[in-house]
């Protein structure tokens, strides 16, 4: 996955890079700054799943990525991994998710965001915690949720 080929660049030995300082509580840890970096790690994850077809034209696969990263199909992601959130990883959702917006979604449902910040902040948060198994786990589950929406097993929202 994702972070297979971070420990085989080994950049989890660069002190400084991809962690938070010993000891942070995750309480301690902005939920803007956990989403921000969430929401890199998942878009460089959906960008390197639709990059494996080699063959797919550059358009068609920034097409795949944004349909894996939108807000609504975040929220969708968030819906399928809720039963297998630790406790620590709940907590991490309800805070950002019930964080408040200081804007407005664009293309958005408001509370289709409000779950992709939840989303997004439980990926930035294993991600910068280095528990890269789980963040696989995690990311896994989230692609497992977009497929299913793109074999048209539910609806979505088109900007």
């Amino acid at each position: 996955g994702l972070c297979d080929r971070r420990h085989a660049a080994g950049t989890e030995s660069v002190p400084g890079v991809n962690r938070i300082p010993e000891g942070t509580a995750p309480r301690e840890i902005p939920v803007g700054v956990l989403a921000y970096i969430g929401d890199a790690v998942f878009e460089l994850a959906a960008r390197m799943r639709v990059a494996g077809d080699m063959k797919m034209p550059s358009g068609a696969m920034h097409q795949g990525a944004v349909k894996m990263v939108r807000a609504c199909a975040q929220a969708r992601a968030a819906r399928a991994i809720q039963p297998m959130l630790t406790e620590e990883e709940q907590a991490i959702y309800r805070r950002a998710r019930n964080h408040a917006v200081t804007s407005s979604p664009r293309n958005a449902d408001p509370v289709e965001y409000r779950m992709a910040t939840g989303f997004e902040a439980v990926v930035g948060f294993l991600y910068l915690q280095n528990r890269d198994r789980r963040l696989d786990e995690i990311i896994q589950a989230a692609f497992a949720a977009c497929e299913t929406e793109a074999a048209g097993t539910s609806g979505e929202n088109n900007p």
